[in-house]
């Protein structure tokens, strides 16, 4: 599509800048982005010119700048593949990019290029466990533009979902890194999306196995907005929600006793010696990581 085309295309816009199959988790090396230097300086000229618009006169120069971007990325061919290489070199100039203006400037690569929710997920998951602090940095800020988070709605995990659908469909492991990111930026959500993905896909699961889950995750919840919003007090937990988590904390599936340990992380009043060391002494190494990480706190 010609630099026109996609002005064109985005003319409402133009004015506005803005597990494998059993279940498992990956615990292999984390992988790094390795920069691509023609990329990164295409990135670093697309990014400044979009960051030097301040009246409809830049608009062409950008879009011309985005054109180029897309073309040098898909020189063998327009293919996913390409779309999720130039989301890495995305993420990587992000962290390593000298000009500050050209960092902002990406915000609008990602959003006119239209890549998609799914490419963006498929592009990043895989190396969000880098050991690059600045590169994961990077890709947990784009992966909250892709949860959608305006606003007080919470983070909708739809293409987290799918993508871990996906990949146990294929019998793939589901990235350590990324499983940890979605506990992290929202337990809840993550629980109730990795029980679709685990038992709702899966049709020799019954859909009752989903109830004492997501009635346990509606509990702890209503804990915390009792909480946030003064009905109880701030480190207040209520008998049910506590058992709760102590029924998720037994609970068979490693994916459920995450969100146990990854809620007491997470607010540490709702921890008890007992339950921290059993999910210290968890035989799941996300699991066991993560409550490894629990800050000692009010405990009964």
């Amino acid at each position: 599509m010609s630099s026109k085309g996609i002005l064109r295309r985005h003319a409402p816009f133009a004015f506005f800048l803005v597990a494998c199959w059993t279940g498992c988790v990956g615990t292999g090396e984390a992988k790094d982005i390795m920069p691509d230097e023609q990329i990164q300086a295409k990135i670093y000229r697309t990014g400044e010119a979009f960051s030097r618009i301040n009246d409809l006169k830049g608009v062409p120069e950008a879009f011309a700048e985005l054109e180029g971007l897309l073309a040098l990325s898909a020189a063998n061919g327009k293919t996913t593949a390409s779309d999720e290489n130039l989301i890495q070199q995305i993420a990587y100039f992000r962290a390593h990019g000298q000009s500050e203006r050209a960092r902002l400037g990406t915000n609008m690569i990602i959003r006119f290029a239209d890549f998609g929710g799914p490419i963006i997920v498929s592009a990043l998951a895989p190396f969000i466990g880098t050991t690059d602090e600045n590169v994961h940095k990077a890709i947990v800020d784009i992966l909250r533009g892709v949860e959608d988070r305006r606003g007080s709605r919470p983070p909708d995990f739809s293409y987290y979902r799918d993508y871990i659908g996906r990949r146990r469909r294929e019998r793939r492991e589901v990235e350590q890194g990324f499983i940890e990111h979605i506990y992290r930026s929202s337990p809840g959500d993550a629980l109730l999306v990795m029980s679709e993905a685990f038992l709702v896909d899966d049709m020799e699961r019954p859909l009752a196995e989903q109830k004492p889950i997501r009635w346990a995750e509606h509990v702890v919840s209503a804990n915390l907005w009792k909480q946030q919003y003064g009905f109880i007090g701030r480190n207040e937990v209520e008998p049910d929600a506590r058992a709760q988590l102590d029924f998720l904390s037994k609970h068979p599936e490693w994916w459920a006793r995450l969100y146990a340990a990854e809620i007491i992380r997470q607010h540490p009043e709702f921890g008890t010696d007992e339950l921290v060391k059993r999910l210290a002494d968890d035989p799941h190494p996300v699991v066991q990581k993560t409550a490894k990480m629990i800050r000692p706190s009010i405990r009964k």
